[in-house]
C-alpha cells in the first residue's frame, strides 16, 4: 500500500512553469540564457513524463492483483492519465504510445469508471493523439492505437453520453471510416463501423425534447456507412486483382521450390562427422571456425535487456500498428461490408420508426397488416440515402462468391439487405426500390444468388409483398422482350486478327475459313448463353411473383392490372416471332395458369374471360405449327388448365376436345391426368 501511494503521488507531479525557474537577478539578461534554459527545461520535462508513464505501466500490472488497495485511487489514476496526455510532448512518440497502451489496459478493468468524467477531454484529438501534422509519420503510428483506445471508452459510456457528445463521437469516427490519409488499416475502420452501429440504439431512445437532433445523428450514421460502401465498391476490383496475382505468384513459387527439391542431389552425411563440417578440413581448424562463427553471432545479436513490464503491454497491441502497413485483404473487405449491411437494417428501422406513436395491438383476424397509411416516415434526404444504398451495396456482393464459406456469408448479407427494405413503409419502399428495380434485376442476371432479395421481399409480410409484387410486375411486363431467345445470332463481331489475311500464316483458304467458322460458332454460343441467362432470370422472377400470389391472396390485386397485357403479349410474341423460340412465353403462361387455377381468384377469372377464345385459338395454332414434343406437352397443358369456370369453357368444347384427345394419345402421365 505504501508503494502504491508513492506511485500515485509520483504521477501527480507536474513540471513548474519555465518563468518560475528564472531568478529575479537573471531576468535582466534573460535574452542571453533563454535558449539554453528552454532546451534544458524541455529535456527535463520529457524525462519526467517518460518516467511517469513507466510508473503508470507498472501500476497496470497491479490493478488485478491489488485492486482492493488501489480502489480509493480510481479517480486520481484517471485524472493523472489525462494530465499526462496533455503534458506529453508531441515529439515523444514512444512515450505517448506506451501511455495509450497502459490506458487501454486500465479501460479493460473496473477502474474505467474514473474516466467517465473526462470523456470531453478524451474526445479532443489534440489531447488523445497530440498535435501533429496531418500527414506526418508519427500520426500514422499513433492513430490506430489512439482511436481504438477511444472506442473502448465510448463503448462503455455510450448510454451516459449527451447528444452533443454523441455528435462529437460520430464526427471523429466518421473521419476514421473515411480515412483521407489512407494510413488507417481496415481493422481500425471496422472498429469505427461497429462503434457507430452500437450508438444507434442509444440515439433512438434519447429523451431530448427536440426530436430532430437525434434524427439528424441517425441520418449522419446512415450516410457515413452508405458512402463507405461506395468507397469499397471502387476498391473491390483492385483488391481482387491483387489477391489473384498474389495467389498465382505464391503457387508458382511453391511449384518452383518443389521442382528444385526434386532436382536437388542428395548429400550423404557421414555418421561420425558433424553437421556443417567438411570431412576434408582438419578437426582443429573446424573447431576454430565454429568458435569464431559463434562469437560473431553473439556480437551481431542484440543484447537482451532485463524484461520490463511495458514491453509486454506494447507487444500485446503491436498487431494494431503493424496492420497499418499491410495491404487490405479480401477478408477485411468482407468483414466490413458484412458489418455495415447487417447493421444498416437496424439503422433503417430506427429512422423509419423514430418518435412514431406505437400502434395498439389488435387481433390478427381483424388487424389490417397493410402499412399503406398516408404517414410518410422518411424524409426526402433519407430516401436519397436509401437509393444510394442500393447502388453501392449490390456491386459489393461479388466479394462473397469465391468459396463455400463466403457464399454462406453472401446469403446472409443479401438477406439482411432485403430485410432493410422490409421494415419501411409502403410509400418509401415504392419510392426507393421502385426506382432501382432495374439495377436489382441486372445484379440477379450476373449473380443468381441475388435472387434471395426478391424472394425475401415477396415472402416477408403482406404489405411489403404487395408493394414489391406491383413493382416487379410493372418492370417485368414492360420488359417481356427479354424472354426472347433467338434461334440464331444474326451478327457476330470478329476480331481484326481473324479477318486479316496473311499468306505466311494462312496459305490455305480452307484452313482460314475453318478457323473463322470456329470463331463464329464460339461467339454465337456466347451470345446464345447470354440470351438464355436473361430469359431464365426474368422467367424465375415471374415464378416468384406467382408463388407470392398463392401465399398472399392480396397480391392478386397487384397482378390483375397486368394480367391481360402479359397473357396477350406472350401469345402474340410466341406466334409472330418466327426467329425466336416460343418456349419461355409458354412456360410463363403455364406458371400463371397453374397459380391462378390453384386458388379461387374470381377477379383474375373475370379479367381472362373475354380472352379465352383468343387464348385457345392462339395456343392451337402454335401446337399445329411446332414439331417440338416438349413444347406440345406444354400447350396441351395450357389449354386444359385455363383459369376459368367450366361454364365459361363449354362454348369452346370442340377445340378443347381436340386437345383432350391429343393428351390421351401421349405417354406423359401429368398430361393424361389433366
Amino acid at each position: 500500500p505504501t508503494l502504491i501511494q508513492l506511485m500515485i503521488e509520483a504521477l501527480a507531479i507536474r513540471a513548474p512553469p519555465i518563468q518560475s525557474l528564472v531568478t529575479p537577478g537573471v531576468k535582466s539578461s534573460f535574452g542571453k540564457i533563454e535558449s539554453s534554459l528552454k532546451r534544458s527545461y524541455y529535456t527535463r520535462s520529457r524525462e519526467l513524463v517518460a518516467a511517469q508513464v513507466k510508473t503508470l505501466s507498472f501500476l497496470t500490472y497491479l490493478l488485478r492483483g491489488f485492486s482492493d488497495q488501489m480502489k480509493p485511487y480510481e479517480d486520481r489514476i484517471a485524472s493523472n492519465v489525462v494530465s499526462l496526455m496533455k503534458d506529453c510532448p508531441r515529439e515523444s512518440i514512444g512515450t505517448r504510445k506506451e501511455l495509450l497502451v497502459a490506458t487501454r489496459h486500465i479501460l479493460a478493468t473496473d477502474f474505467r469508471k474514473g474516466f467517465f468524467r473526462y470523456i470531453d477531454s478524451l474526445l479532443d484529438e489534440r489531447i488523445l493523439i497530440g498535435c501533429h501534422n496531418h500527414h506526418s509519420d508519427q500520426l500514422t503510428t499513433l492513430q490506430p492505437l489512439g482511436y481504438s483506445t477511444l472506442a473502448d471508452l465510448v463503448q462503455h459510456v455510450r448510454s451516459m453520453l449527451s447528444l452533443k457528445q454523441l455528435s462529437r463521437v460520430i464526427y471523429i469516427f466518421s473521419r476514421v471510416i473515411h480515412d483521407s490519409s489512407m494510413t488507417l488499416p481496415l481493422a481500425i475502420q471496422l472498429t469505427g463501423v461497429r462503434l457507430l452501429l452500437n450508438l444507434v440504439d442509444t440515439i433512438f431512445h434519447n429523451k431530448d425534447p427536440n426530436p430532430q437532433v437525434g434524427r439528424d445523428l441517425l441520418d449522419r450514421i446512415f450516410d457515413t456507412l452508405v458512402d463507405k460502401l461506395g468507397t469499397l465498391r471502387d476498391k473491390i476490383a483492385k483488391v481482387q486483382v491483387a489477391e489473384c496475382e498474389s495467389n498465382t505468384l505464391q503457387k508458382n513459387e511453391t511449384d518452383d521450390s518443389a521442382r528444385h527439391e526434386q532436382a536437388a542431389p542428395k548429400v550423404r552425411i557421414d555418421e561420425h562427422s558433424e553437421i556443417g563440417v567438411s570431412p576434408s578440413i582438419p578437426r582443429e581448424v573446424s573447431e576454430i571456425t565454429k568458435s569464431d562463427a559463434k562469437d560473431q553471432a553473439n556480437e551481431s545479436m542484440p543484447k537482451i535487456q532485463p524484461e520490463q513490464p511495458t514491453r509486454e503491454v506494447i507487444s500485446a497491441d503491436s498487431w494494431m500498428l503493424d496492420g497499418a502497413k499491410g495491404a487490405d485483404s479480401l477478408i477485411d473487405l468482407q468483414s466490413i461490408v458484412r458489418s455495415i449491411v447487417v447493421g444498416l437494417k437496424t439503422v433503417v428501422w430506427c429512422i423509419s420508426n423514430y418518435r412514431q406513436p406505437k400502434e395498439k395491438e389488435t387481433p390478427r383476424d381483424s388487424a389490417a397488416e397493410d402499412n399503406t397509411q398516408p404517414t410518410i416516415r422518411m424524409t426526402k434526404f433519407e430516401r436519397e440515402i436509401l437509393e444510394k444504398y442500393i447502388d453501392n451495396v449490390l456491386p459489393c456482393i461479388s466479394l462473397f462468391s469465391s468459396e463455400d464459406d463466403t457464399q454462406q456469408q453472401q446469403g446472409d448479407v443479401l438477406t439482411y439487405f432485403a430485410a432493410s427494405f422490409a421494415v419501411i413503409d409502403s410509400y418509401n419502399l415504392r419510392c426507393t426500390m421502385g426506382k432501382k428495380i432495374g439495377i436489382l434485376v441486372e445484379t440477379i442476371i450476373k449473380d443468381r444468388k441475388a435472387m434471395v432479395i426478391p424472394r425475401h421481399l415477396l415472402g416477408s409480410n403482406r404489405s411489403t409483398s404487395l408493394v414489391f409484387c406491383d413493382i416487379l410486375l410493372r418492370y417485368l411486363s414492360r420488359n417481356l422482350e427479354s424472354l426472347m431467345i433467338p434461334k440464331s445470332v444474326g451478327f457476330v463481331f470478329l476480331s481484326q486478327d481473324s479477318i486479316g489475311y496473311d499468306r505466311k500464316d494462312c496459305e490455305n483458304i480452307k484452313h482460314r475459313g475453318r478457323r473463322l467458322l470456329h470463331e463464329v460458332e464460339a461467339k454465337s454460343s456466347q451470345e446464345g448463353k447470354k440470351y438464355e441467362k436473361i430469359a431464365s432470370t426474368h422467367l424465375e422472377l415471374f415464378e416468384r411473383v406467382m408463388k407470392s400470389v398463392t401465399s398472399f391472396a392480396d397480391n392478386e390485386v397487384a397482378l390483375r392490372p397486368y394480367l391481360q397485357d402479359i397473357v396477350a403479349s406472350s401469345l402474340r410474341m410466341s406466334m409472330e416471332k418466327g426467329d425466336d423460340w416460343p418456349d419461355k412465353y409458354c412456360l410463363l403462361l403455364r406458371c400463371i395458369f397453374r397459380s391462378l387455377s390453384a386458388g379461387k381468384f374470381e377477379g383474375s377469372y373475370k379479367e381472362l374471360l373475354p380472352m379465352i377464345p383468343n387464348i385457345l385459338n392462339g395456343l392451337y395454332r402454335i401446337y399445329e405449327a411446332t414439331d417440338d414434343e416438349f413444347l406440345g406437352y406444354i400447350i396441351v397443358e395450357l389449354c386444359l388448365t385455363i383459369p376459368a369456370r367450366l361454364s365459361s369453357l363449354l362454348p369452346h368444347m370442340p377445340l378443347l376436345l381436340r386437345m383432350i384427345i391429343s393428351s390421351l394419345n401421349t405417354d406423359k402421365g401429368d398430361v393424361v391426368n389433366l
